[in-house]
């Protein structure tokens, strides 16, 4: 608290020759009940979780006070991946298939998802979402693409690699 709770009433000060400024406290005050400094050790929270809890508290409290109209908790745990059926993509990494057209399905947490959103940069080709909610891959040239997924305000971005023409 760097004396915060030691010293009051802080006055600037500027020394006449040399131009150097400080700062001093005209009070000492003592606001814990042992009358200890306790500049270095902060106070206790009001209110403490065991933090292996917090996610899940946090969750709680924002169901309970209605901090949101619309809360969907499985955002907060939103592990969104692509997959092929036998291969999950994990954000960040790259993916490419030995043909031109594919498809992918968005799973968040294992489970197939629709209702996202996606965005495609650098495209080497074209990205389209069915009704079925898997994205078709149609590449058009070699190199790189990001493809970024949103879903219920969580985002996550794969690379899309085509290796032939």
């Amino acid at each position: 608290s760097s004396g915060c709770e030691t010293f009051g009433n802080v006055k600037n000060y500027v020394l006449p020759n040399s131009g150097i400024h400080f700062v001093y406290g005209t009070d000492l005050r003592c606001f814990s009940n042992h009358m200890e400094n306790i500049d270095g050790k902060g106070f206790l929270p009001d209110i403490w979780c065991d933090p292996a809890m917090s996610v899940e508290a946090i969750c709680n409290m924002i169901i309970k006070y209605c901090v949101v109209d619309d809360f969907d908790e499985s955002f907060l745990f939103s592990d969104i991946k692509l997959s092929n059926g036998s291969t999950e993509i994990s954000p960040g990494k790259e993916f490419s298939k030995n043909k031109s057209l594919f498809n992918m399905s968005v799973t968040v947490n294992g489970k197939v998802v629709t209702d996202y959103e996606y965005s495609v940069t650098n495209s080497i080709g074209t990205v389209r979402k069915m009704e079925n909610g898997e994205l078709t891959f149609k590449a058009a040239t070699k190199g790189t693409s990001t493809v970024t997924i949103t879903y219920h305000g969580a985002t996550a971005s794969f690379i899309w690699r085509n290796w032939q023409n």
